[in-house]
């Protein structure tokens, strides 16, 4: 009854313009709805994307990561800690709150110190590889020498017109053997290398140690200039043993580093992994609300519009139906 009085005092142009006023409200209503709809949709979007590229930096260090482990190179590191420092980076990630950001740093830091310590235990294993190398060519040389003493002695006594006895025969075989015994050890140092489980670093033990008995045996037996080069035969030898227990011991800090890196690694994953779920989520939920808001707004206008049109309708109506009866009784 109010609305009815308030509409009986209006003229029908005033009644027009409330009818349009009505009708723009609801459409700036519309509007503002679509707007705010838009705006909250981006930025879940833009959340999703960040995630998204941070997701990427982790794969792209992971990928380094295995480049490094093929062939350790400087290039390679250096492209997975680029790739991690941008993890730390918590300016795009301040949408997300100072909890995400903060652990994601934490975490990500982590995985760098972990991967720098991997990193330099690995060089240091290559390093300790090539000196073990570099010994076992020498000892190699060095049990050549052996050998060639020993052949030297015997083409002397040829050379002499004295026939080679029986001990000397033995001695130059097993100057041979030696040789033989060294590639197989080399041979087990091969397959330690590529595969470093105990069994074949026990084979390669348990060779040495048999190498060093018949050295020992040989070494007893001889005297002189062709005692001394299997002297130093022996010492080489010793070299050559120490070497390889070192980059033994070395390639298992690596492995162990190896492990810890893979923890921090994933780590990152799971919880960039759990974050982008829950971001999917909200955004999910924020959409399914907005479209709800939208639907409610547009039958809210849609409702007064008509209850608007019906209402000024016959608040016109209405007057001119009953000037036209008065005027018909007149006129009759």
């Amino acid at each position: 009854m109010a609305i009815r009085s308030v509409l009986s005092r209006l003229s029908v142009g005033g009644k027009l313009w409330l009818g349009f006023g009505l009708v723009l409200i609801c459409t700036m209503g519309m509007a503002f709805t679509a707007w705010y709809s838009v705006q909250v949709t981006q930025s879940s979007a833009t959340q999703l994307r960040v995630l998204d590229r941070q997701k990427a930096n982790l794969a792209q260090a992971r990928v380094a990561e295995k480049d490094f482990g093929l062939q350790p190179s400087s290039e390679a590191a250096k492209q997975v800690e680029d790739s991690l420092r941008q993890l730390q980076i918590g300016t795009s990630l301040a949408s997300f709150g100072e909890d995400f950001g903060r652990t994601l740093a934490d975490s990500s830091d982590g995985y760098l110190k972990a991967f720098q310590a991997y990193a330099e235990a690995r060089q240091q294993a290559l390093q300790a590889r090539m000196r073990m190398q570099v010994l076992a060519e020498t000892t190699g040389q060095r049990f050549s020498e052996v050998f060639l003493d020993q052949l030297d002695a015997i083409n002397l006594d040829l050379e002499q017109h004295n026939l080679p006895d029986t001990q000397s025969m033995q001695q130059l075989e097993e100057a041979a053997s030696l040789r033989e015994r060294l590639a197989n050890l080399r041979d087990s140092e091969l397959y330690f290398s590529l595969d470093p489980q105990q069994r074949y670093r026990d084979d390669w033990v348990n060779r040495v140690n048999e190498l060093g008995t018949a050295l020992s045996s040989l070494n007893s037996q001889l005297d002189g200039d062709r005692r001394r080069a299997l002297d130093e035969a022996s010492a080489a030898l010793t070299e050559y043993r120490e070497a390889f227990l070192a980059y033994a011991v070395s390639g298992e800090q690596a492995v162990a580093q190896q492990k810890s890196m893979s923890i921090s690694a994933e780590k990152v994953t799971t919880l960039l992994e759990d974050e982008r779920l829950r971001a999917a989520q909200s955004y999910e939920l924020l959409r399914q609300r907005l479209e709800a808001q939208l639907a409610v707004m547009v039958l809210l206008s849609v409702v007064l519009s008509i209850g608007a049109c019906f209402v000024i309708r016959r608040s016109i109506v209405s007057p001119l139906k009953l000037m036209l009866g008065l005027a018909q009784r007149v006129a009759a």
